[in-house]
Protein backbone atom coordinates (compact mmCIF):
# COMPACT_ATOMS: atom_id res chain seq x y z
CA UNK A 1 0.00 0.00 0.00
CA UNK A 2 1.39 3.76 -0.77
CA UNK A 3 1.94 5.75 1.95
CA UNK A 4 -0.61 8.51 2.27
CA UNK A 5 2.31 11.71 2.78
CA UNK A 6 -0.33 13.75 5.12
CA UNK A 7 -0.59 10.43 7.56
CA UNK A 8 2.91 10.39 7.34
CA UNK A 9 2.76 14.00 7.87
CA UNK A 10 0.89 14.44 10.88
CA UNK A 11 2.37 11.03 12.41
CA UNK A 12 5.97 12.19 12.55
CA UNK A 13 4.64 15.84 14.10
CA UNK A 14 2.77 14.29 16.89
CA UNK A 15 5.38 11.01 17.87
CA UNK A 16 7.66 14.28 18.66
CA UNK A 17 8.11 14.11 22.16
CA UNK A 18 7.36 17.41 24.11
CA UNK A 19 10.45 18.48 26.56
CA UNK A 20 9.67 18.47 29.82
CA UNK A 21 11.95 18.25 33.54
CA UNK A 22 13.72 14.67 33.86
CA UNK A 23 11.98 12.11 35.19
CA UNK A 24 12.65 8.55 35.56
CA UNK A 25 11.60 6.65 32.62
CA UNK A 26 9.44 3.65 34.53
CA UNK A 27 5.53 4.05 33.94
CA UNK A 28 4.80 3.21 37.36
CA UNK A 29 6.76 6.51 38.35
CA UNK A 30 5.13 8.28 35.06
CA UNK A 31 2.07 6.96 36.70
CA UNK A 32 2.38 8.15 40.41
CA UNK A 33 3.61 11.97 38.76
CA UNK A 34 0.21 12.09 36.51
CA UNK A 35 -2.12 10.96 39.27
CA UNK A 36 -0.43 13.35 41.52
CA UNK A 37 -1.01 16.60 39.48
CA UNK A 38 -4.34 15.48 38.47
CA UNK A 39 -5.10 15.39 42.71
CA UNK A 40 -3.22 19.06 42.94
CA UNK A 41 -5.59 20.21 40.28
CA UNK A 42 -8.55 18.82 41.16
CA UNK A 43 -8.22 20.15 44.77
CA UNK A 44 -7.63 23.71 43.01
CA UNK A 45 -10.66 23.43 40.81
CA UNK A 46 -12.91 21.94 43.55
CA UNK A 47 -11.90 25.18 45.92
CA UNK A 48 -11.74 28.02 42.66
CA UNK A 49 -14.55 29.95 43.88
CA UNK A 50 -14.65 32.99 42.03
CA UNK A 51 -11.53 32.63 40.91
CA UNK A 52 -7.67 32.93 42.96
CA UNK A 53 -5.61 36.09 40.86
CA UNK A 54 -2.37 37.76 41.93
CA UNK A 55 -3.36 40.80 44.77
CA UNK A 56 -4.28 44.21 42.88
CA UNK A 57 -2.61 46.84 44.57
CA UNK A 58 -5.46 48.96 42.42
CA UNK A 59 -8.23 47.39 43.55
CA UNK A 60 -6.96 46.77 47.16
CA UNK A 61 -6.46 50.64 47.51
CA UNK A 62 -9.96 51.36 46.40
CA UNK A 63 -11.12 49.22 49.45
CA UNK A 64 -8.77 51.25 51.64
CA UNK A 65 -10.94 54.22 51.20
CA UNK A 66 -13.78 52.50 52.33
CA UNK A 67 -14.63 54.67 55.70
CA UNK A 68 -16.13 53.08 58.51
CA UNK A 69 -19.83 52.45 58.13
CA UNK A 70 -20.45 52.82 61.67
CA UNK A 71 -19.36 57.14 61.27
CA UNK A 72 -16.04 56.92 62.53
CA UNK A 73 -13.04 58.80 61.06
CA UNK A 74 -11.55 55.36 60.39
CA UNK A 75 -11.12 52.43 57.14
CA UNK A 76 -13.46 49.73 57.59
CA UNK A 77 -10.75 47.64 56.29
CA UNK A 78 -7.59 48.40 58.20
CA UNK A 79 -5.58 45.62 56.99
CA UNK A 80 -6.01 46.80 53.49
CA UNK A 81 -4.50 49.86 54.56
CA UNK A 82 -1.82 48.13 55.79
CA UNK A 83 -1.21 45.81 53.28
CA UNK A 84 -0.87 49.18 50.87
CA UNK A 85 1.61 50.13 52.82
CA UNK A 86 3.85 47.14 53.17
CA UNK A 87 3.70 45.88 49.26
CA UNK A 88 5.49 49.21 48.05
CA UNK A 89 8.27 48.01 45.28
CA UNK A 90 12.17 49.03 45.92
CA UNK A 91 11.65 51.77 43.23
CA UNK A 92 8.95 53.33 45.54
CA UNK A 93 5.88 52.54 43.08
CA UNK A 94 3.16 49.92 43.53
CA UNK A 95 2.50 46.88 40.69
CA UNK A 96 3.31 43.80 39.36
CA UNK A 97 7.07 43.21 40.64
CA UNK A 98 8.56 41.21 37.84
CA UNK A 99 6.91 42.44 34.56
CA UNK A 100 7.60 46.32 34.15
CA UNK A 101 4.66 48.18 32.49
CA UNK A 102 4.16 52.31 33.11
CA UNK A 103 0.80 52.34 33.16
CA UNK A 104 0.33 49.33 35.52
CA UNK A 105 2.84 51.24 38.06
CA UNK A 106 1.31 54.43 37.43
CA UNK A 107 -2.35 53.34 38.06
CA UNK A 108 -0.96 51.54 40.93
CA UNK A 109 0.67 54.74 42.40
CA UNK A 110 -1.71 56.83 42.12
CA UNK A 111 -4.60 54.95 43.56
CA UNK A 112 -2.43 54.87 46.43
CA UNK A 113 -1.93 58.01 46.75
CA UNK A 114 -5.33 58.63 46.80
CA UNK A 115 -6.04 55.45 48.98
CA UNK A 116 -3.82 56.54 52.07
CA UNK A 117 -4.75 60.73 52.09
CA UNK A 118 -7.60 60.17 53.94
CA UNK A 119 -6.10 58.49 57.13
CA UNK A 120 -3.00 60.19 56.86
CA UNK A 121 -0.49 57.92 55.89
CA UNK A 122 1.01 59.65 52.97
CA UNK A 123 1.59 63.74 53.02
CA UNK A 124 1.24 64.44 49.45
CA UNK A 125 -1.91 66.46 48.80
CA UNK A 126 -3.61 64.81 45.61
CA UNK A 127 -7.64 64.80 44.90
CA UNK A 128 -9.34 62.29 42.77
CA UNK A 129 -10.47 65.15 40.49
CA UNK A 130 -7.02 64.93 39.27
CA UNK A 131 -7.71 62.21 38.22
CA UNK A 132 -11.44 62.28 36.55
CA UNK A 133 -10.61 65.59 34.67
CA UNK A 134 -8.44 63.84 32.25
CA UNK A 135 -11.62 61.09 31.50
CA UNK A 136 -14.17 64.24 30.73
CA UNK A 137 -14.00 63.93 27.25
CA UNK A 138 -14.38 60.23 27.14
CA UNK A 139 -16.63 59.89 29.73
CA UNK A 140 -18.92 62.10 27.39
CA UNK A 141 -19.56 59.03 24.52
CA UNK A 142 -20.65 56.92 27.13
CA UNK A 143 -24.60 56.16 27.25
CA UNK A 144 -24.93 56.28 30.82
CA UNK A 145 -29.05 55.29 30.02
CA UNK A 146 -27.47 52.04 28.57
CA UNK A 147 -25.27 51.24 31.40
CA UNK A 148 -27.47 51.46 34.00
CA UNK A 149 -30.40 49.13 32.07
CA UNK A 150 -28.02 46.23 31.18
CA UNK A 151 -24.78 44.42 32.69
CA UNK A 152 -22.45 45.67 30.59
CA UNK A 153 -18.50 45.83 30.91
CA UNK A 154 -18.36 49.08 32.52
CA UNK A 155 -19.99 47.78 35.43
CA UNK A 156 -16.12 46.81 35.90
CA UNK A 157 -15.03 50.19 36.09
CA UNK A 158 -17.80 52.29 38.43
CA UNK A 159 -14.82 53.98 40.22
CA UNK A 160 -14.39 55.61 36.99
CA UNK A 161 -17.92 57.56 36.95
CA UNK A 162 -19.75 60.24 38.49
CA UNK A 163 -23.86 61.27 39.09
CA UNK A 164 -24.72 57.51 38.60
CA UNK A 165 -28.53 55.92 39.62
CA UNK A 166 -27.49 53.71 42.04
CA UNK A 167 -30.98 52.46 42.57
CA UNK A 168 -30.80 50.76 39.07
CA UNK A 169 -27.35 50.02 39.27
CA UNK A 170 -27.86 47.77 42.13
CA UNK A 171 -30.23 45.66 40.54
CA UNK A 172 -27.35 44.57 38.13
CA UNK A 173 -24.98 43.23 40.98
CA UNK A 174 -23.85 39.71 41.06
CA UNK A 175 -25.71 37.29 43.45
CA UNK A 176 -22.19 37.14 45.64
CA UNK A 177 -22.95 40.93 45.75
CA UNK A 178 -20.19 42.14 43.38
CA UNK A 179 -20.07 44.29 40.12
CA UNK A 180 -18.69 42.00 37.88
CA UNK A 181 -16.27 40.41 41.45
CA UNK A 182 -14.55 44.05 40.86
CA UNK A 183 -13.14 44.76 44.15
CA UNK A 184 -12.66 48.39 43.07
CA UNK A 185 -16.00 48.75 41.85
CA UNK A 186 -17.69 47.37 44.72
CA UNK A 187 -15.44 48.99 46.93
CA UNK A 188 -17.00 52.23 45.22
CA UNK A 189 -20.41 51.07 44.99
CA UNK A 190 -20.14 50.81 49.26
CA UNK A 191 -18.77 54.22 49.58
CA UNK A 192 -21.88 55.89 47.86
CA UNK A 193 -24.55 53.40 49.10
CA UNK A 194 -23.32 51.25 51.84
CA UNK A 195 -25.32 48.88 50.66
CA UNK A 196 -25.25 44.84 52.85
CA UNK A 197 -24.03 42.69 49.88
CA UNK A 198 -21.65 44.94 48.52
CA UNK A 199 -20.02 44.89 52.25
CA UNK A 200 -20.28 41.31 52.95
CA UNK A 201 -18.64 40.83 49.36
CA UNK A 202 -15.58 42.97 50.17
CA UNK A 203 -15.43 41.47 53.69
CA UNK A 204 -15.15 38.27 52.69
CA UNK A 205 -12.31 38.64 50.02
CA UNK A 206 -10.44 40.79 52.06
CA UNK A 207 -10.24 38.54 54.77
CA UNK A 208 -9.66 35.55 52.13
CA UNK A 209 -6.23 37.40 51.10
CA UNK A 210 -5.22 38.87 54.18
CA UNK A 211 -6.06 42.52 52.84
CA UNK A 212 -5.44 42.22 49.32
CA UNK A 213 -8.40 41.44 46.55
CA UNK A 214 -9.03 39.54 43.55
CA UNK A 215 -10.88 38.72 40.60
CA UNK A 216 -12.34 35.20 38.85
CA UNK A 217 -12.43 33.16 36.17
CA UNK A 218 -14.31 29.51 35.39
CA UNK A 219 -14.07 29.91 31.75
CA UNK A 220 -10.73 30.27 31.00
CA UNK A 221 -9.43 27.26 33.38
CA UNK A 222 -11.86 25.30 31.16
CA UNK A 223 -10.35 26.75 28.22
CA UNK A 224 -6.71 25.79 29.03
CA UNK A 225 -7.16 22.79 30.05
CA UNK A 226 -9.26 21.46 26.81
CA UNK A 227 -6.28 23.19 24.61
CA UNK A 228 -3.50 21.33 26.77
CA UNK A 229 -5.11 17.93 26.11
CA UNK A 230 -6.10 16.90 29.58
CA UNK A 231 -9.81 18.36 30.14
CA UNK A 232 -10.67 14.59 30.22
CA UNK A 233 -9.05 14.44 33.76
CA UNK A 234 -11.43 16.98 35.21
CA UNK A 235 -14.73 16.47 33.74
CA UNK A 236 -16.75 16.45 37.05
CA UNK A 237 -15.79 19.54 37.88
CA UNK A 238 -15.99 20.97 34.26
CA UNK A 239 -19.49 19.77 34.39
CA UNK A 240 -20.21 21.65 37.67
CA UNK A 241 -18.65 25.10 36.10
CA UNK A 242 -20.51 24.75 32.60
CA UNK A 243 -23.85 24.31 34.86
CA UNK A 244 -23.02 27.17 36.67
CA UNK A 245 -22.19 29.56 33.75
CA UNK A 246 -25.69 28.00 32.26
CA UNK A 247 -27.40 29.00 35.28
CA UNK A 248 -26.44 32.06 36.27
CA UNK A 249 -25.07 35.48 35.27
CA UNK A 250 -22.64 35.25 32.72
CA UNK A 251 -24.87 34.75 30.30
CA UNK A 252 -26.53 37.99 29.91
CA UNK A 253 -23.24 39.67 30.43
CA UNK A 254 -22.07 41.61 27.42
CA UNK A 255 -18.21 41.42 27.72
CA UNK A 256 -17.05 40.39 24.18
CA UNK A 257 -14.34 37.97 26.04
CA UNK A 258 -16.48 36.08 28.12
CA UNK A 259 -19.61 35.81 25.99
CA UNK A 260 -17.47 34.27 23.11
CA UNK A 261 -15.77 31.94 25.25
CA UNK A 262 -19.35 31.15 27.53
CA UNK A 263 -20.86 30.33 23.91
CA UNK A 264 -18.05 27.91 22.64
CA UNK A 265 -17.75 26.23 25.93
CA UNK A 266 -21.51 26.13 26.25
CA UNK A 267 -22.02 24.71 22.34
CA UNK A 268 -19.37 22.36 22.40
CA UNK A 269 -20.40 20.83 25.76
CA UNK A 270 -24.02 20.30 24.41
CA UNK A 271 -25.50 23.53 26.51
CA UNK A 272 -29.04 25.01 24.09
CA UNK A 273 -27.23 28.27 23.23
CA UNK A 274 -29.09 30.69 20.79
CA UNK A 275 -26.24 31.73 18.00
CA UNK A 276 -28.54 34.63 16.95
CA UNK A 277 -28.07 36.50 20.02
CA UNK A 278 -24.66 36.64 19.80
CA UNK A 279 -22.06 38.69 17.18
CA UNK A 280 -20.08 36.08 14.80
CA UNK A 281 -17.65 38.78 13.94
CA UNK A 282 -15.34 37.80 16.77
CA UNK A 283 -12.53 35.55 16.07
CA UNK A 284 -13.28 32.60 18.78
CA UNK A 285 -17.53 32.63 17.45
CA UNK A 286 -16.11 33.09 14.08
CA UNK A 287 -13.70 29.76 14.01
CA UNK A 288 -15.76 27.64 16.65
CA UNK A 289 -18.43 27.57 13.64
CA UNK A 290 -16.91 27.35 10.64
CA UNK A 291 -14.12 24.59 12.66
CA UNK A 292 -16.57 22.77 15.05
CA UNK A 293 -14.90 20.47 17.95
CA UNK A 294 -15.35 17.25 15.86
CA UNK A 295 -13.86 18.38 12.91
CA UNK A 296 -10.19 19.05 14.69
CA UNK A 297 -7.55 16.95 16.21
CA UNK A 298 -7.31 17.38 19.80
CA UNK A 299 -3.79 15.96 20.27
CA UNK A 300 -2.63 18.04 16.98
CA UNK A 301 -3.97 21.17 18.92
CA UNK A 302 -2.38 19.76 22.21
CA UNK A 303 0.76 19.74 20.45
CA UNK A 304 0.86 23.24 19.28
CA UNK A 305 -0.49 25.02 22.62
CA UNK A 306 2.24 23.57 24.66
CA UNK A 307 4.24 25.51 22.96
CA UNK A 308 1.98 28.37 23.34
CA UNK A 309 0.84 28.12 27.09
CA UNK A 310 2.30 31.06 29.46
CA UNK A 311 2.38 28.78 32.37
CA UNK A 312 3.11 31.05 35.37
CA UNK A 313 5.31 33.46 33.60
CA UNK A 314 2.03 34.41 31.86
CA UNK A 315 0.71 38.25 32.80
CA UNK A 316 -3.50 39.37 32.23
CA UNK A 317 -3.83 43.02 31.66
CA UNK A 318 -7.13 44.04 32.98
CA UNK A 319 -7.82 47.27 34.75
CA UNK A 320 -3.95 46.92 35.89
CA UNK A 321 -1.61 43.69 35.38
CA UNK A 322 -2.88 40.46 37.21
CA UNK A 323 -1.56 37.13 37.20
CA UNK A 324 -4.29 34.03 37.44
CA UNK A 325 -2.72 30.99 38.95
CA UNK A 326 -6.12 28.90 38.24
CA UNK A 327 -5.30 29.03 34.62
CA UNK A 328 -1.71 29.94 34.34
CA UNK A 329 0.10 27.57 36.00
CA UNK A 330 3.55 25.27 35.86
CA UNK A 331 1.08 22.06 36.73
CA UNK A 332 -1.08 22.24 34.23
CA UNK A 333 1.80 22.89 31.90
CA UNK A 334 3.67 19.88 33.11
CA UNK A 335 0.75 17.66 33.19
CA UNK A 336 0.30 18.07 29.49
CA UNK A 337 3.73 17.44 28.69
CA UNK A 338 3.78 14.40 30.28
CA UNK A 339 0.43 13.05 29.74
CA UNK A 340 0.98 13.87 25.86
CA UNK A 341 4.19 12.26 25.94
CA UNK A 342 2.94 8.57 27.83
CA UNK A 343 0.26 9.12 24.83
CA UNK A 344 2.72 9.23 21.80
CA UNK A 345 5.17 6.28 23.34
CA UNK A 346 1.56 4.36 23.30
CA UNK A 347 1.09 5.49 19.42
CA UNK A 348 4.99 4.99 18.41
CA UNK A 349 4.54 1.06 20.05
CA UNK A 350 1.06 0.37 18.30
CA UNK A 351 3.04 1.97 15.12
CA UNK A 352 6.01 -0.35 15.22
CA UNK A 353 4.32 -3.30 15.75
CA UNK A 354 1.71 -2.62 12.62
CA UNK A 355 4.89 -2.24 10.85
CA UNK A 356 6.32 -5.58 12.08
Amino acid sequence: MEANPVTEMILAFTLKAVLIEPISNTSTFKTKCVNGYIAYIREKLDTLGEGRTSISPYDTAWIALVKNLDGLDLPQFPSSVEWIANNQLSDGSWGDEHFFLAYDRLLNTLAYVVALRPWNVHARKIDKEEIYSSRDQKMKRIPKDLMHKLPTSLLFSLEGFQDLDWKKLLKLQTPLGSFLTSPSSTAFALMETKEDNCFRYLDDIVHKFNGGADLFARLWAIDRLQRLGISRFFESQINDFLNYVYSARYLRFCDIDDTSMAFRLLRLHGFSVNPGRVSFSTPTIRTGLELPWYADLPRIEARFYIEQYGSETDVWIGKTLYRMPDISNNVYLNLAKLDYNICQAQHETEWNELQG
